[in-house]
């Protein structure tokens, strides 16, 4: 939950996290050479069901519809 909150609270737009829906593993989608990781693969159809883009702090209201959208692990 802590990888979740600091993702959120990530308030730079060059750096897009993404919740692995399956895992509950953060994932920061940027190229190898910064993360050490390679990037999600998007041309995979089924990572667009597999991953949630994680919304940057933009207000209460925002913050508590994205939340009631997340399952519990």
């Amino acid at each position: 939950m802590d990888e979740l909150i600091d993702a959120y609270l990530d308030n730079n737009f060059e750096h897009p996290y993404f919740l692995e829906l399956q895992t509950g593993e953060v994932v920061l989608d940027m190229d190898e050479i910064y993360t050490g990781e390679p990037g999600i693969d998007w041309e995979d159809e089924e990572n667009t069901d597999r991953y949630a883009d994680v919304p940057k702090i933009q207000g209460y209201t925002f913050a508590t519809g994205y939340l009631g959208r997340v399952e519990p692990f």
